[in-house]
């Protein structure tokens, strides 16, 4: 049931996102927190469905963990590291 209300205001968030165009920059970075905030619930939410008695220093370890996965995944499962050289030495 919490995951289905989450899921409807993700809905909802996401048909103002198709507005944007016309919002001032300032509504535009609250709407932008607004949907992460919710989206970072519905994980959480998920972590707590599978395991029911974790807690609080354990459910925040685990988002941590998943959000890390998210970022390599979207940004092709690997890290790269610029590497600055000095001319001359």
């Amino acid at each position: 049931m919490q995951l289905c209300i989450q899921y409807l205001r993700c809905r909802v968030l996401y048909r103002q996102v198709e507005q944007w165009g016309n919002l001032k920059p300032e509504r535009k970075i609250a709407m932008a927190i607004e949907m992460s905030d919710t989206c970072m619930q519905i994980c959480a939410t998920g972590i707590k469905m599978n395991n029911p008695h974790i807690n609080e220093r354990l459910l925040l370890k685990e988002l941590r963990k998943r959000v890390e996965w998210i970022k390599r995944h979207r940004d092709g499962k690997r890290r790269v590291s610029i590497v600055w050289k000095r001319s001359g030495i």
